[in-house]
């Protein structure tokens, strides 16, 4: 579990090296020039969602995997629910 620390004016928290490692963000350990833009969105109280930014293009909050599961859940779940109020 990470901590949410206090850092200026705002809220931080760090990202495992091993969930960067396997998404190719770092190879071994961090190279002495690292940088990485994000994007943090926040989704709901107490829920974020952090994005990589490459080549100064933002990645539409539509296009992400956990944007898209959630939708496909919610339309599962409705035609389901539709489907058995309909039996």
């Amino acid at each position: 579990m990470q901590q949410l620390t206090v850092r200026g004016s705002s809220g931080m928290v760090t990202i495992p090296k091993d969930h960067l490692r396997r998404d190719g963000v770092i190879d071994d350990d961090f190279p002495d020039d690292f940088s990485q833009s994000v994007v943090v969105d926040r989704l709901a109280r107490g829920e974020y969602l952090v994005r990589l930014v490459d080549d100064g293009e933002v990645p539409d909050l539509r296009d992400s995997d956990a944007v898209q599961q959630a939708a496909a859940q919610l339309v599962f779940e409705e035609d389901y629910r539709g489907r058995a109020t309909a039996d």
